[in-house]
């Protein structure tokens, strides 16, 4: 009976510190932990309180993975979590569940089963009267509408998340709504009033101790400076972004640095590295089966399409092959020359 308490709490432990762990970038470590004690736990699905304490260790485990891009372990752990909490009748576990499976979905550019999950998830959470849960929905489904064009529908829903995150004072929430509604706002041409609530969100984020959520508010003022001409001012922003997300070990997000620099290594000087760095950016992304957000998609071909003008296709091309070789390594090396050319 004691080992069987022991093993309870610990899984419950261990998934109360998932989020503490994703926040504070501490991935594999809590990966770790929690893949031993759901070994340790093995099935049990006749064992109410284990198998309880299972499913949100298993969820935390889900959400330790899909922040490092190992999508599929994410996905397994997700689905598992989901059939238990159904087990359970936690229909707030079911939800997190669904969100979270729509945000990988996402992740791999499966937009409209991310907007489908998510969309159930809001149903569930309204149904239960959770202001928390239907804030990070609405944020979620804003994501997904800015990703596919439709910013109109990204700045209602962000707004709304916004006003739910204000009314409880929920600084994480409120961060991740202002950052989001900067991001619809400068793809609506409105680069004053983006800088200024990206500014917001970065402050929120630094008092918090938020290392991801740091890195994407300094990659977004980034490109707001790169859409303002402040060529030197972006680079190192997009610098600082991708050193924190490469210590996070988040591929997404150092894809996202790599590809905003490579787009700003036009200038004379830096297109042959660029043109490496795109070569590699194709491979990295084919590994890891992360594609480029569609709502990049076409400055990113505008870019190639400069690069190669200005190159000649046959430069460009082996340009191209020579980074298709490189290693992450390289490729984070060759995206630094483009930062420390631009100082």
């Amino acid at each position: 009976m004691r080992e069987h308490d022991e093993l309870a709490l610990a899984l419950r432990l261990a998934g109360a510190l998932a989020p503490y762990w994703y926040v504070r970038g501490h991935l594999s470590e809590g990966r770790a932990s929690l893949e031993g004690l759901l070994v340790a736990a093995g099935e049990r699905h006749g064992d109410g309180e284990v198998s309880a304490a299972r499913a949100k260790a298993m969820h935390g485990a889900g959400l330790l993975a899909g922040a490092q891009s190992d999508h599929a372990c994410a996905i397994a752990r997700y689905e598992e979590s989901l059939t238990l909490f159904r087990e359970q009748g936690d229909t707030r576990g079911v939800a997190e569940a669904l969100s979270n499976l729509g945000t990988v979905a996402f992740q791999q550019g499966e937009h409209e089963r991310s907007a489908a999950l998510h969309e159930e998830t809001l149903a569930l959470r309204r149904a239960l009267g959770d202001p928390r849960g239907i804030a990070n929905s609405l944020n979620n489904l804003g994501v997904v509408a800015q990703t596919v064009g439709d910013y109109g529908r990204a700045a209602t829903c962000f707004a709304e998340s916004l006003d739910l995150y204000r009314a409880m004072a929920a600084p994480r929430g409120i961060a991740i709504a202002l950052s989001n509604l900067g991001y619809a706002a400068w793809h609506q041409g409105e680069y004053a009033r983006a800088m200024t609530l990206t500014e917001e969100s970065l402050a929120l984020r630094r008092e918090l101790g938020d290392r991801e959520g740091m890195a994407i508010a300094l990659s977004n003022l980034g490109e707001i400076a790169r859409l303002l001409g402040h060529v030197a001012r972006a680079a190192s922003l997009q610098g600082e972004s991708l050193a924190l997300f490469r210590e996070l070990g988040a591929m997404w997000g150092i894809l996202y640095c790599l590809q905003r620099l490579m787009v700003l290594g036009q200038t004379p000087g830096n297109q042959h590295s660029a043109a490496q760095l795109s070569g590699a950016l194709a491979a990295l992304r084919a590994t890891f089966g992360i594609p480029v957000p569609q709502d990049d998609g076409a400055h990113v071909n505008a870019a190639l399409a400069a690069l190669r003008g200005a190159l000649g296709d046959a430069v460009f091309d082996a340009a191209w092959s020579d980074g298709q070789a490189m290693t992450l390594d390289q490729a984070i090396a060759c995206a630094l020359e483009i930062v420390a050319a631009a100082g």
